[in-house]
């Protein structure tokens, strides 16, 4: 092959820019250089010619001459340098080109840093949406070990035994028809995978209701989104989940393969799916952004689990000692329970980056309820989340019922649902949640229309206000009668030269005289959608829109 060899003499400034001015000159290595690169041998060339060779072939009269003497002797122009030239041209060794590449030697090749592990691929050919095999090829990547596909399935489903349901083995990200009444919409099914979907819902409605360059108040025009741009606010979406949860320093990639990395013994069982795994690492937010984009066919096709290729990214992203260091040593957790439906770990997961076991805030020393003190400390929350999540039981801290943005996950007895406002200042202060209005989605197919949900929290703010005055008016009534009972009890004490009596503890208290205090619950009536509201704006009153029969 031939090679460029470095100037052996040193010569003045001027007369070596002066021979890279020359076209001849030039044109003599530049075929050489071309050559190297078709033969695929490695190129060595000092770093300073290098630099002037890239700068004189930018050189408009240059491009302009080469296109012309070359269109007139029959020969194919030259192409172009462009940013993906200098890469390609660095001093280090190459990997094998895929054998799509040698189609066109022509074109110029370029080199993708995908990821930890780069590799040489030619100007890229469309994606074969339908194989694995020449995909991985481009990307390189790395196949799964026998240890992460078992810790994988550990840390998935609490076992790496018993195979997954076909539930997990057909959910992938479809969304809802673009003429229908939700264009933004997740389509979700009624199993195992609903709540998944709807905590990635979730995240990709922070994306499209409220962007940093919005000035809107009110934004329900941007639910109305476009076709063309679902893709997009999928693969940020995503992007964001998966970053949030390596701390904003790495995230990691999966796409399955043809090949089987990883045979069946007493410790694992093939499922068909993980021990195929090939994974990419990425340490960048654009570089992330850019392997999903080409990584999207084996999140959103049917003949892909997506909904569990994303909870393997989470994992790999998170690592498997911080995700052991999030549920505090405990053994047998996991972030599927034994139906195989989201547990609070993977909700934690999803939502805050953090594989929780508990839903209250800053860690926990005593049991709340006894006040007895705990053999080990439960880990909370550490920060505000821009998600939240409403529930009765278990309670649920303050951080996760106010959120950053005005968007909540709800579950109860296994179903899932998603509140949210199109209103971007409710949470900023209390003023704004005096009367509002949310949205319920819930991402099935049967939802025809758009339930809005008119709240309102006047009355119960007025209801608490009387509450407060008259527990402060017996309480002033009670001091009164103590008082009195003291006084009377001193004067008898001093006639009979006895010391003076401690004061009675009050005959009645404040719960036994307010019916409303002996029931805490009493507020908590109606349909389970408005409990679940209550829990966030207790006393608020749900009305329901006409013709829609109340979920739940």
């Amino acid at each position: 092959a031939a090679t460029m060899e470095p100037q052996q003499q040193q010569q003045p400034q001027s007369s070596r820019t002066d021979d890279w001015d020359s076209e001849d000159a030039f044109q003599r290595d530049r075929t050489r250089l071309w050559e190297s690169l078709n033969s695929r041998k490695r190129l060595d060339v000092d770093s300073n010619g290098l630099h002037r060779l890239l700068s004189f072939v930018e050189n408009p009269t240059f491009k302009e001459a080469s296109f012309l003497r070359r269109q007139k002797s029959g020969l194919r122009p030259l192409p172009q340098a462009s940013e993906s030239d200098r890469v390609a041209l660095k001093r280090e060794d190459t990997l094998p080109m895929p054998a799509e590449a040698e189609a066109e030697p022509s074109q110029p090749r370029r080199k993708i840093v995908l990821g930890l592990r780069p590799a040489y691929t030619a100007p890229l050919p469309p994606i074969q949406r339908s194989g694995v095999g020449s995909f991985h090829r481009m990307l390189g990547g790395a196949p799964i070990g026998r240890g992460e596909a078992l810790r994988l399935r550990q840390v998935t489903f609490g076992n790496a035994v018993h195979p997954f349901c076909k539930e997990w083995r057909r959910a992938h990200f479809t969304f809802q028809e673009a003429s229908g009444p939700h264009p933004y919409g997740l389509l979700a099914h009624r199993d195992a995978t609903r709540a998944l979907v709807l905590c990635v819902q979730a995240q990709l409605l922070r994306r499209l209701l409220f962007p940093a360059d919005c000035p809107d108040r009110f934004r329900t025009h941007l639910l109305a989104v476009e076709p063309a741009r679902r893709p997009t606010l999928l693969a940020e979406s995503l992007a964001d989940i998966l970053w949030r949860a390596g701390e904003g320093r790495r995230a990691a990639l999966a796409a399955p393969s043809s090949e089987c990395h990883v045979p069946s013994d007493d410790q694992y069982r093939e499922d068909g799916f993980t021990e195929r795994l090939h994974l990419f690492y990425f340490t960048s937010l654009p570089e992330l952004l850019d392997g999903l984009r080409r990584l999207e066919n084996y999140f959103t096709s049917p003949s892909h689990p997506g909904c569990l290729l994303l909870l393997y990214c989470l994992v790999l992203s998170r690592g498997f000692l911080r995700i052991q260091a999030d549920w505090d040593g405990a053994p047998k957790a996991s972030l599927l329970n034994d139906n195989e439906e989201l547990a609070t770990p993977g909700f934690t997961l999803l939502l805050t980056g953090a594989a929780c076991r508990f839903l209250h805030n800053g860690c926990q020393l005593a049991d709340p309820e006894t006040g007895a003190p705990l053999p080990a400390p439960r880990t909370g929350l550490a920060q505000r989340p821009d998600v939240g999540l409403l529930q009765t039981r278990p309670a649920v801290g303050s951080m996760l019922r106010s959120p950053r943005f005005p968007i909540w996950l709800v579950r109860r007895r296994g179903q899932a649902g998603l509140l949210f406002s199109t209103h971007s200042r409710l949470m900023e202060h209390w003023r704004s949640e005096t009367a509002f209005h949310l949205y319920y989605y819930t991402g099935l197919a049967s939802q025809f229309r758009p339930c809005r949900l008119s709240v309102d929290t006047r009355q119960a703010r007025v209801a608490t206000a009387r509450k407060s005055a008259r527990r402060r008016y017996r309480q002033m009534l009670q001091e009164q009668q103590q008082l009195e009972q003291l006084q009377q009890q001193r004067r008898r004490s001093s006639r009979q030269s006895q010391p003076p009596p401690q004061p009675t503890e009050p005959v009645g208290n404040d719960e036994s005289t307010d019916e409303e205090d002996q029931h805490p619950q009493h507020h908590q009536r109606g349909h389970l959608l408005e409990r679940l509201i209550q829990t966030r704006w207790p006393g608020a009153q749900v009305e329901w829109p006409q013709g829609v029969t109340p979920f739940f």
